[in-house]
């Protein structure tokens, strides 16, 4: 990643590869995959608490992000899989004394580059985060936008909520996704999606850390997440994950997980059912410097 800030302007350039990629880009230009980040801003003034920027952003929507090293866990909870991972168009940030960042973001649609063909109005959002002086951040992130051409726009709006805390190595994360979208173009009728997430761990000293996550996803209508077996999604999960960080720069995971589904939602090599248990383990090394 190349990362530049200056008296004038900054610009951000992260490039991406793998089957992260594959699974999140496919509806994007071949030549656009690559980018994980393309972004370049001003400052709109002296103090540079405003600023204004243009291109491929990280998703406001959430608390994770596509770094293991962000994030608390080492898979990504169900209202992050299920939510963007990446935004485009132009965003207004502004840092309203120590406490209280505000941004506004003009967006291409709901985890596009490009735009929908056939859809001429911009998805529009923000976010809002409170520091507190007791070692907690408060957020609310909105989207409102379309992921259909105008011929049968259905408007879909997103709330997203979190609370973090952290204070003599324990950490706690609370959040929920509230999303509505219309069940037809013009309807005053909506499918509701909600998404509640509770992450709680404790950094044992320099090198273990340990975390527990309960979640809940329900989407009964199939607005985001699509089951191969075309049953509703509902599922429930619980993790525990062991983090051993030798050094800063590597970081090495290990996790069980358990997802319940209402319905039999989970694909198997000849099947579909209603309850895995996964294992995952992973090393991430970060190497940082300076030019």
């Amino acid at each position: 990643m190349a990362d530049y800030s200056g008296e004038k302007f900054r610009l951000q350039l992260a490039i991406q590869t793998g089957t992260y990629v594959k699974d999140n880009y496919s509806d994007e230009p071949a030549i656009l995959r690559p980018l994980l980040k393309c972004f370049a801003g001003i400052p709109l003034d002296k103090s540079k608490s405003s600023w204004l920027d243009v291109g491929i952003f990280p998703s406001y929507i959430g608390f994770e992000s596509t770094q293991s090293f962000d994030n608390k866990t080492l898979t990504r909870s169900l209202l992050a899989e299920n939510s963007p991972y990446y935004m485009t168009g132009v965003r207004l940030s502004h840092a309203a004394g120590k406490n209280l960042s505000m941004t506004w973001y003009l967006l291409t649609g709901w985890q596009r580059i490009t735009p929908i063909k056939g859809n001429s109005l911009p998805s529009l959002g923000w976010q809002w985060t409170y520091r507190t002086a007791d070692f907690s951040n408060l957020n609310w992130s909105f989207f409102a936008g379309s992921t259909q051409p105008d011929a049968n726009r259905q408007w879909r709006f997103i709330n997203n909520f979190y609370w973090q805390y952290e204070r003599n190595n324990w950490f706690l994360t609370a959040g929920i996704d509230l999303g509505v979208e219309q069940q037809f173009k013009g309807s005053s009728r909506y499918h509701i999606r909600r998404s509640p997430v509770i992450i709680g761990g404790y950094q044992w000293n320099t090198h273990w850390r340990t975390a527990l996550r309960i979640e809940k996803y329900s989407d009964p209508n199939e607005v985001i997440a699509r089951s191969s077996s075309g049953l509703p999604v509902v599922n429930n999960g619980i993790s525990f994950n062991i983090d051993y960080m030798p050094v800063r720069e590597l970081i090495c995971r290990a996790e069980w997980r358990s997802l319940q589904g209402k319905h039999p939602v989970f694909p198997t090599s000849n099947s579909s059912v209603n309850q895995i248990n996964p294992i995952t383990i992973s090393v991430a090394w970060r190497w940082n410097s300076k030019f």
